[in-house]
């Protein structure tokens, strides 16, 4: 039986999840400083955006608008991040 659409998008943000959440027990997690989480939120939400709420089928520019968006929301949480690193 093939999944459909949105029950693959579910299947594959779980395995993030996972990962996200494996990354943090691991010492990788203080190398990383909380990059790797930032990049598995922006595929995260990526998919949610284009499976849950429609957009997939949507013109090209309203996809890389709100991508776009993620991304900004996930770099700007990781401004503090960035500043105490480099005091």
């Amino acid at each position: 039986m093939l999944l459909h659409r949105r029950e693959q998008t579910l299947v594959v943000l779980l395995l993030l999840t996972s990962c996200g959440v494996a990354s943090t027990l691991s010492p990788l997690a203080a190398l990383a400083g909380g990059v790797l989480l930032m990049v598995l939120a922006i595929i995260k939400a990526r998919l949610v955006v284009l499976d849950y709420f429609g957009f997939r089928s949507a013109a090209g520019p309203w996809r890389s608008i709100l991508l776009a968006w993620v991304v900004a929301v996930a770099a700007t949480s990781l401004v503090p991040m960035t500043v105490s690193f480099f005091r």
